[in-house]
């Protein structure tokens, strides 16, 4: 799941590094120069429900990927 990216992103990693003692990333604002001192509970909550979330969205490919067969070849509609 580390690996896993959309358009690009990799989603496990981006969400590390905004999280780490020193952010990477772009800074918009001053308040980005607020971070967290110390890994918390809700990090560790927050990451396993990414990492839970992203296994369920990996689950799906397959019938996604037959779905699309089926509508691939399914009627077209003519204009």
């Amino acid at each position: 799941m580390y690996t896993f990216e959309v358009s690009g992103l990799k989603v496990v990693q981006h969400w590390l590094d905004y999280r780490m003692r020193e952010p990477k990333g772009k800074k918009s604002s001053p308040l980005d120069d607020i971070y967290p001192e110390r890994w918390t509970r809700d990090f560790t909550e927050g990451l396993l429900e990414l990492l839970w979330i992203l296994e369920a969205t990996i689950a799906e490919y397959p019938r996604q990927a037959r779905m699309l067969t089926r509508v691939a070849k399914g009627r077209k509609i003519r204009l």
